[in-house]
Formats: C-alpha cells, structure tokens, sequence
C-alpha cells in the first residue's frame, strides 16, 4: 500500500519517493482581518463556474510544478454554531421549536452542496489523466448533512479524511469542558460528537464497497480547560464552570492546545518539581470515550486545570475500531504533535506506532 501525505513542501517528495504528497487546500488556515476562518471566499468560488475553472487550471499548474501527487480539499464550508450545555426539557424545547425556524449556518447549503460536487467532478476527470490524486478533507464541525453529497463525493475522489475529533474545545465552549473525541456517544451530549456517528452517517449513505475510502481523524494533541473552584473536585466531565482555554504549551504556543509531549510532561512531573501539583490520569476501562487528566483548583481558584486528550493507547482502539469497520485507515493529525523525541517514554511518534501496528 502507498502511503499519502498532506503536505506543502515537494522536497519531502525526491526525499521519500515511495510516500504520494498532497497539496492541502483550505483547513482553516485562510482567516479573515480578525483571525477568523474566512469562508465566504470558497463559498463564492463554487457559485461561479467561470473562478471554478480558474481554480481547477491553477490547480493542476500547481501540481505539475511542484512536483506533487494531488490535490486535498479541506473545503471552509460555514460551521455548525455551539451548541450550549441543556437539561433535558430545554433539549426537547428546542427540537420542537427547531420544526419551525431556520438555524442554517447557510440559507444557499443544497446549492452549494451540488456545486461542490461538480466541482469534484471536474477536478477529478483532469487530475485521473495525470494519475494524480484527489481527496477531501472534512473539517470538524462542518455539517456533511448539509455540504456533502456523500454518493456523488465518493465516487470522485481516491478518500475522505473525516473530522472526528474537537467536538469539544475552550474556543466553542469556554465554560464547560469535555472530552474532545469520544469514539462513542456519551450520556446527555449531542449524539452526533463522536466517532462511531460520522463514520456511520457516511456509511449509511453510499454502498458499503466505498467504506475503504473513508479514514477516521485521530490526533496527537489534547483540548485543555482552567478549572475553577467552581469546577469541583472529581474532575468527572463535563465540568462546569471553566474559565476558558488553559495556558499555551511551550511547544504548542496555542491557548488550550497541548501535545502529546506536552501533556505526558504534565502527567509525569513530581510534586517537587514544580509548585503545582501533577495532573491526575482518569483512564476508560470501557474503551468507549477516552482519557482526561485534571488538577483541580487550589482554595485561591488557582492552578486548575482540565485537559481531553489523545495517548497511544486511545489511538490504538480507535485503530481497532477502523480496521473492525472496514474502512480505509487513519488520517493522523499530526506528526509535529506527536513525540518526535522520544522525550516521554524514550519513543519516538510512538502514537504514530501505536496506529501503525494495529492496522
């Protein structure tokens, strides 16, 4: 089997021959003046036919340039708002009001969800000639109900990399911290935040011969909260009352964003080492949600700390759980997260191995 790669530099390319190296298109990465994910600039693109032209032409002159062996769109399509932490009556409540109104992140979505489609097409009848790949990336959050024509998509693209994973972040909810990916659904949250739900709605809408073209997000990194005194003790989530994202990591620099290194570091830390307490490991005996850590927070609210996250064990089941399914594989996000060093347990990508020898 060839392995492929998102990525944006072709040296790597005369480096490793035998790996495909893909052009990633989108993923967040163009924001507006405020930081923003911008994605009206792609949204505009599919509703002209004249600047999908133009984008399939610089496309293919990008490849052939480069050096790469396809194209993968991470397409910025609207994304579904946050939904807020409900009893029971207002969950009911707002199901029946939504029978009603229109809470559409896109009033033009079945437009633009065949307009994509086409797109696909176009761009798969020139890149097919060239014997070059094209995949598709589905960010988190993004609604495949609304965007994606699940038949049509996959009987035009090589796969697709699905986004399972931050159904929970400090960034959507700053006050209620839980776990990030869960590989099943959990008691009283949303039943679409985990894994088994996006790969079954996908599966549940084409043949089961196309299940091989479906990769399951598995990441190298954790989602972290500040717990307050206010956020008990137990550290069972979700947790109420957080105060938004934990600080940056020094190899993150990215406010609730913590590597895996980054992480086991605060995992393995003794008490005397720092003037903090370490973090203590909740692991899943049911191999059915996943592991947190936490500290709770001192008698000044201080030094509290939650953090979701993904560990070598954690990604092995969902391996488990990929291979069990017949799908694909496992789009692994990301390497520079992973433990390059070796510096936690003497290892290095050992959640990249993990992955590997279960498949």
């Amino acid at each position: 089997m060839t392995a492929s790669i998102i990525a944006t530099s072709p040296l790597c390319a005369q480096k490793y021959p035998h790996v495909r190296f893909l052009l990633s298109v989108g993923g967040d990465r163009d924001v507006d003046s405020e930081g923003v994910a911008d994605s009206g600039k792609y949204l505009s693109l599919l509703e002209q036919p004249e600047h999908r032209k133009s984008f399939q032409a610089s496309v293919l002159a990008e490849l052939n340039s480069h050096g790469f062996d396809g194209i993968d769109l991470a397409w910025q399509f609207p994304k579904n708002r946050p939904k807020v932490q409900q009893g029971v009556f207002k969950r009911v409540w707002g199901s029946f009001r939504g029978w009603f109104s229109s809470t559409s992140v896109d009033e033009k979505s079945e437009e633009h969800r065949e307009q994509f489609a086409a797109l696909l097409a176009e761009l798969r009848s020139d890149l097919r000639s060239a014997g070059q790949l094209l995949t598709v990336s589905m960010l988190p959050h993004v609604s495949a109900e609304l965007f994606i024509d699940v038949p049509k998509v996959l009987s035009n693209v090589d796969f697709v990399n699905l986004g399972t994973y931050d159904f929970q972040t400090p960034e959507r909810n700053p006050k209620v911290a839980d776990l990030p990916a869960p590989l099943y659904a959990m008691y009283e949250r949303d039943s679409s935040h985990n894994v088994q739900y996006q790969v079954q709605y996908w599966m549940n809408q084409t043949s089961a011969i196309s299940a091989h073209k479906l990769h399951v997000g598995v990441t190298s990194y954790g989602r972290a909260w500040n717990m307050t005194r206010n956020s008990g003790i137990t550290g069972y989530p979700p947790i109420p009352a957080t105060n938004g994202a934990a600080p940056p990591g020094r190899q993150t620099v990215t406010s609730g964003l913590l590597s895996w290194p980054e992480v086991c570091d605060l995992l393995q830390q003794q008490l005397q080492d720092r003037e903090v307490p370490p973090l203590r490991k909740v692991g899943d005996p049911t191999k059915r949600f996943g592991v947190y850590a936490y500290r709770a927070a001192n008698d000044l609210g201080e030094n509290g700390l939650w953090v979701g996250y993904e560990d070598p064990m954690t990604a092995a089941i969902k391996a488990g759980f990929v291979q069990a399914q017949g799908l694909g594989g496992v789009a692994f996000h990301d390497l520079s997260m992973d433990d390059f060093r070796g510096q936690c347990a003497g290892e290095k990508f050992p959640i990249l191995r993990s992955i590997k020898f279960k498949l």
